[in-house]
């Protein structure tokens, strides 16, 4: 059973690391490393913003295994995204990440619809994501990339 909280700008390295994991790159429409200093930047705005949501993961031994983001994209929508620490990963850790940090932004925001966009070759972010009770909303193209855009919402 995992826990989590919000993140602080302590975690910024973490998440920088999480962040420029080539399995991790390889399934992000934006797909060049992440320069340190832009970074930073957009970490410190990301947890000083009342639109994003930056949930960290621990295990029982208090290790951090992945993190959740969740940013408010206009007036009733949310994306989210996930990182899984690669020590952790086919532990079956994403649905219940998916599923808790879902579950605290919409008790926060409860007239939202979260929307996840998921490459269609990427069967176990979206098998992860249907285990955690989202419905598929539509096919897309996404950046030249054939992709599947899941949702979530309170009702």
């Amino acid at each position: 059973m995992l826990k989590f909280r919000k993140a602080t700008i302590d975690d910024v390295e973490l998440f920088f690391n999480w962040a420029n994991d080539p399995l991790v790159r390889n399934n992000s429409y934006q797909k060049e490393m992440i320069i340190y200093e832009n970074h930073v930047n957009w970490f410190s705005n990301q947890i000083n913003s009342d639109t994003n949501y930056l949930y960290v993961f621990l295990n029982e031994s208090n290790l951090p295994v992945g993190q959740v983001r969740i940013n408010k994209s206009g007036k009733d929508n949310a994306i989210i995204g996930l990182m899984i620490d690669a020590k952790f990963r086919g532990n079956g850790f994403a649905k219940e990440m998916i599923a808790k940090a879902s579950d605290d932004f919409l008790s926060l925001n409860s007239s939202f619809t979260i929307l996840a966009y998921i490459f269609k070759i990427n069967k176990s972010s979206i098998n992860s994501f249907i285990n955690a009770n989202y419905k598929l909303l539509k096919e897309e193209i996404v950046s030249e990339i054939p992709s599947f855009i899941l949702y979530k919402n309170k009702q």
